[in-house]
């Protein structure tokens, strides 16, 4: 899977230049929270640094695209917990993210989405609660927005201006090994 992840993004990458490669990220930032597998963060520091010009740009597709998945995540969920729930996420209640997140919700209220959009850890399970605890599809929008908008525009302007702290942020330097190494 490694593997097929970097030949993708190879290529993908190789059209940096294009109009549509940026607005093509926030798709991809979108469709990430339905299959959990795209490297969001990595792809758009790692695609800044090609154009680093970009970066407000890239920034703010990444996060228009990550907040109206969750949007529409969160209005499925709403529609048919089932099929989401137990059919697409099968175990999603049981963990220990969900359990920890389930928590935070508790402390923080709605505030909490926004934080969790801002933190690396994954999106699914906070807007899941969010969705399940009856929050409207636009008011998930709107705290992912805030959130992602805030994380992006940070990892953006870093990636374009400072890449070399990016590299202190946890997990980064393994994110975009993953990506770009040969193993």
């Amino acid at each position: 899977m490694r593997k097929r992840i970097q030949i993708w993004v190879k290529h993908l990458q190789a059209f940096v230049d294009r109009a549509w490669y940026f607005p093509t990220l926030g798709l991809l930032a979108a469709i990430d929270l339905f299959i959990l597998i795209i490297p969001t963060d990595a792809l758009l520091v790692s695609s800044v640094m090609l154009r680093q010009r970009k970066w407000v740009s890239a920034a703010l597709w990444v996060a228009l695209g990550s907040s109206l998945g969750s949007a529409i995540l969160a209005g499925l969920i709403q529609w048919d917990t089932h099929l989401v729930m137990d059919v697409w996420f099968p175990g999603a209640f049981g963990s220990e993210i969900w359990r920890a997140m389930d928590a935070f919700f508790d402390k923080h209220g709605a505030l909490a989405l926004a934080l969790i959009a801002f933190s690396p850890l994954v999106q699914f399970p906070a807007v899941a609660i969010a969705a399940l605890s009856g929050m409207p599809p636009a008011e998930v929008f709107f705290f992912c927005l805030l959130g992602r908008t805030s994380k992006a525009m940070i990892f953006s302007w870093v990636a374009s201006f400072a890449p070399r702290l990016l590299l202190k942020v946890p997990g980064m330097r393994q994110e975009l090994a993953f990506l770009h190494d040969p193993q």
